[in-house]
C-alpha cells in the first residue's frame, strides 16, 4: 500500500468514525453547555439528622458553566434540575433573589392565568414548567393560530401529528413537530392546561388593537395571546390574566394588512 492510499484509507476511517459519533450524539437529543451535579450536604447542628451520612440534606442540583473564562455555579430547584431547561451563559438574565421572591408572590396571589404563544412548544414548555413549579394553581394556556393547529391536534391525539402548512399572518407559528420537539411536546402535555386556536381576522384585530392602544408593533405570532384576551373575556376563569407577548418581526405587508382601517 502506497503512502497516498494509506492516507486515503485513514481519511475514510476518520470520516466513518465522525459520522458514527454524529449519529450517536443526535440520539442523545437535548444537550446544553455546563455540568449538572446532584449534591447532598450537612449542616453545623450536631443534633441534626444529617450527622448520619445516609440522611444528609438534599438532593440539591448544582449547575455550573463557564462565563467570561470563569466557572459560575447556581443551585437549582429540583424540578429545574430534572429537565435542565436553561440556556446558559447569560448570567445577567438570572433574577436577583429579591425580585425572584416578588415574582413568586405575584404568581401565587394574583395571577389566575398565563397565556403564551405556541408552535413547536419550546417557549410554552419552558413557561408552563416554570409557572407550575412556582404556582401550581395558575392556569397556563398555549395559544396558536387556527391555521397552525399542530400542537393542539398533537395534544388531543396524545402524540405528535403532522398537519398541512397553511399561510398565516402568524408565520412564526407554522411548522410541524420535528424530532427535537419530542421533549417540548411532553412538557406541554404535562404542564400546559389547554391549547386554543385563534382565527386570522382575530389576529389582525389584535395587532391593530395593540398598535393603536399600546403603541406596540407585534407580529402575528405574538398577537394571538392578545386576541385571546380581547375575544374571550367571558371565558369564566376570572382573576388576573398575564399574556406573554414576544416578537416584533412583522413583514411590511403583514403590518399593512393588520393596520388597514386603523
Amino acid at each position: 500500500m502506497t503512502e497516498r492510499s494509506r492516507s486515503e484509507a485513514d481519511l475514510d476511517r476518520v470520516s466513518a468514525d465522525y459520522e458514527t459519533a454524529k449519529a450517536r450524539l443526535a440520539e442523545i437529543g437535548f444537550t446544553c453547555e455546563g455540568s449538572l451535579i446532584e449534591r447532598y450536604t450537612t449542616c453545623n447542628n450536631p443534633n441534626c439528622r444529617c450527622a448520619d451520612p445516609q440522611q444528609r440534606h438534599g438532593p440539591y442540583w448544582q449547575l455550573s458553566w463557564k462565563h467570561a473564562a470563569k466557572t459560575v455555579s447556581r443551585i437549582l430547584p429540583a424540578i429545574e434540575g430534572l429537565v435542565y431547561p436553561y440556556v446558559l451563559g447569560d448570567t445577567d438574565a438570572l433574577l436577583p433573589d429579591g425580585l425572584y421572591g416578588e415574582l413568586v408572590s405575584l404568581l401565587r396571589t394574583h395571577v389566575e392565568t398565563v397565556l403564551v404563544p405556541v408552535s413547536g412548544g419550546g417557549l410554552a414548555a419552558g413557561v408552563g414548567l416554570a409557572i407550575k413549579s412556582l404556582a401550581p394553581q395558575t392556569r397556563v394556556i398555549a395559544v396558536s393560530a387556527d391555521r397552525t393547529p399542530t400542537m393542539a391536534r398533537s395534544v388531543a391525539a396524545g402524540q405528535p401529528v403532522a398537519t398541512e402548512e397553511v399561510a398565516t399572518i402568524a408565520g412564526s407559528l407554522m411548522g410541524d413537530l420535528g424530532p427535537d420537539n419530542r421533549y417540548s411536546f411532553r412538557i406541554v402535555q404535562e404542564f400546559v392546561d389547554d391549547v386554543v386556536l385563534i382565527e386570522e381576522d382575530e389576529i389582525r384585530d389584535a395587532m391593530r388593537w395593540t398598535l393603536r392602544n399600546e403603541r406596540l408593533v407585534v407580529e402575528g405570532a405574538a398577537a394571538v395571546v392578545v386576541a385571546y384576551v380581547l375575544g374571550r373575556t367571558d371565558n369564566g376563569h376570572g382573576g388576573t390574566t398575564a399574556a406573554i407577548i414576544t416578537g416584533d418581526n412583522v413583514p411590511s405587508e403583514s403590518l399593512e394588512s393588520a393596520a388597514r382601517c386603523l
